[in-house]
């Protein structure tokens, strides 16, 4: 029994630990999902005052609370159910002290079924406000200019990310320490390089763009390159915005849920762009359906980016409002490529970037299959700390954006080969 852990810690009580509940290798090594039986022992000798034990939190379920009386080995006991196959089984249990002095008193200890002992940062810390110690940490870090990481346990709840466990940057307080951790690696590092690197190509490439289509083609109009700088400036802002987000996301809680509305914002300026030029090519000599179709996605595109900013708009009770008004913007170019397959049949289509497109949905469902399954972290927690699902994701997302740029060149190889809109 290790009691170092609780010693050291601000929210350790006097004397007091737990035991390595029994079943901890059921945690570890049962291939299915399972119900087993778990027990936790809390040990208080020489405390004057009973405590009252209650699961606060858990990724599993325990469902007894216990009065645990002053001197004496209690035990509780309940059915614990695993979630997943090597899901880490971790328990946070209140202990509250039941004297009238203390009677507001509570202290968190986190269980995990490796058998070690982690203490949680104070009340404050899980309301979401900034620990003392942690940023007096990170406050000794920037003026060193050396890194300091934490793990899960050390960080306030609106700061964890599900199944990483280490290597989080202290919270800063500080855009210049947000910053700065560009400079050393974290978990948040891949998030941060696999976007803001790709975002640095495309605002090349936009000058580059313009210069590769003045010199290929004789015919090349200003619509053309509006068109394709709608495109490259769109992925631009997204992916520098969701750089910017993951960078800024240790700064505070207010700064983190305002970077991400602006993640989100990123989002729908680059669905909304990437329609734009897709229009434009599909309805190349078609300016009332093009038109049209503008105008339509610029209702719903307008209208799920005021929801996106709108703080009357933002928590758990909007929440689907606001999915269904993403997926509103993602689908409303189906109509569109519907529209181009009527009219100009599947062959005219082939060489107007359809098949780009599929390969291009074929990424961004594969990279949301990796979001929302949280694999390969959630089936091997903590031994995808640096990089992950969401990682995976931004790697398939950029990939999407350079398929479907090159898909939208390629039609505008063929339709400047056909001189006439008659022609195609």
């Amino acid at each position: 029994m290790d009691r170092n852990h609780l010693a050291d810690s601000r929210t350790a009580v006097d004397s007091l630990f737990l035991s390595k509940h029994e079943g901890g290798s059921a945690w570890k090594d049962s291939p299915e999902r399972t119900r087993t039986n778990c027990t936790i022992e809390a040990d208080h000798p020489g405390l004057n005052s009973p405590m009252w034990l209650v699961p606060a939190y858990s990724d599993t379920h325990l469902r007894n609370e216990k009065v645990l009386a002053p001197g004496e080995n209690n035990r509780m006991k309940g059915q614990c159910k695993k979630q997943s196959k090597r899901e880490i089984a971790f328990f946070i249990l209140h202990f509250h002290f039941l004297s009238k002095s203390d009677l507001a008193t509570l202290n968190y200890i986190i269980i995990r079924h490796d058998g070690k002992w982690y203490p949680l940062p104070p009340p404050g810390a899980r309301k979401g406000q900034e620990v003392e110690s942690i940023s007096d940490t990170a406050s000794k870090a920037g003026k060193a200019r050396r890194r300091v990481l934490l793990s899960f346990d050390e960080l306030p709840e609106w700061y964890r990310r599900e199944w990483i466990l280490r290597d989080y940057r202290p919270i800063s307080g500080s855009a210049h320490a947000s910053f700065f951790s560009w400079s050393y690696i974290h978990n948040e590092s891949v998030n941060i390089y696999s976007h803001a690197i790709p975002a640095i190509f495309f605002l090349l490439g936009e000058w580059y763009i313009q210069q590769y289509l003045a010199s290929r083609y004789s015919g090349v109009t200003g619509a053309d390159f509006i068109a394709f700088s709608v495109f490259m400036l769109a992925a631009v802002t997204c992916l520098s915005l969701s750089a910017t987000y993951h960078t800024l996301m240790n700064h505070s809680r207010q700064v983190a849920h305002f970077c991400l509305r602006l993640d989100m914002l990123g989002v729908v300026i680059f669905i909304l762009g990437d329609l734009i030029l897709g229009i434009y090519i599909v309805f190349w000599c078609e300016p009332l359906p093009r038109n049209i179709y503008w105008f339509l996605i610029g209702v719903v595109g307008t209208l799920t980016i005021f929801v996106t900013m709108h703080p009357k708009f933002q928590g758990p009770k909007f929440r689907l409002f606001r999915a269904l008004m993403f997926v509103a913007t993602g689908l409303s170019g189906v109509a569109p490529l519907i529209h181009g397959l009527n009219v100009f049949g599947m062959s005219q289509m082939m060489r107007k970037a359809f098949p780009y497109t599929l390969a291009k949905a074929g990424c961004l469902l594969s990279g949301t299959s990796f979001y929302a399954t949280r694999f390969p972290e959630s089936r091997y927690p903590g031994e995808f700390d640096l990089w992950g699902s969401h990682s995976l994701f931004h790697i398939l997302v950029v990939c999407a954006a350079v398929v479907q740029l090159m898909g939208y060149l390629d039609a505008f190889d063929y339709a400047h080969a056909n001189l006439t809109c008659s022609s195609l």
